[in-house]
């Protein structure tokens, strides 16, 4: 099953837009509206009358992604499959606020970091990923980022390193 919007959001990603952060309702039409008139946050929703799994996630492939409502597994399994489509991140809205989850093991979620808030959250994305990149975390160590974690190296350790490390990689790839 498609995500409601999810047209629009190939549409702007086509269109070259910046897309910050996904906003994913689950099971209500109307979670998540408060967020999703910032800049660079689109909103999707899997309607009320839907599977969580059969929900077709793919396109939150490389994005950072909030999950808003749903019944507690519902959530946790759509959490799951969020992470396992190769989300750079993915949060979840709980009764002290939106924490970033992460997979342990095939069933498991740890809730790793705390934001009290979405403007807080909007803030702590780049830090996130900048780290994600660092350190080769999920989706953001694949090749596709190279380029992107390649560029953070440069910007946290200078170009001299970020230079280093692609050589050492171009080395790795010719052995």
């Amino acid at each position: 099953m498609r995500l409601a919007y999810a047209w629009g959001l190939l549409e702007r990603q086509a269109a070259g837009e910046p897309v910050r952060l996904v906003v994913l309702a689950l099971h209500d039409w109307s979670a998540g509206k408060w967020i999703a008139d910032r800049p660079g946050v689109v909103r999707l929703v899997l309607p009320p009358d839907s599977n969580v799994i059969d929900a077709e996630v793919s396109v939150l492939f490389g994005l950072d992604v909030l999950l808003i409502g749903g019944e507690p597994d519902a959530a946790d399994l759509m959490l799951r499959l969020v992470l396992a489509a190769g989300a750079a991140s993915a949060w979840g809205e709980y009764d002290d606020g939106l924490w970033r989850v992460v997979a342990i093991g095939r069933r498991g979620l740890l809730a790793t970091v705390r934001v009290p808030h979405a403007d807080a959250l909007l803030d702590a994305l780049p830090p996130v990923r900048l780290q994600g990149l660092l350190t080769r975390e999920g989706v953001l160590g694949s090749e596709m980022f190279r380029e992107a974690r390649l560029a953070a190296v440069g910007e946290v350790f200078g170009a001299a390193m970020a230079e280093r490390l692609r050589a050492r990689e171009a080395e790795r790839a010719a052995a």
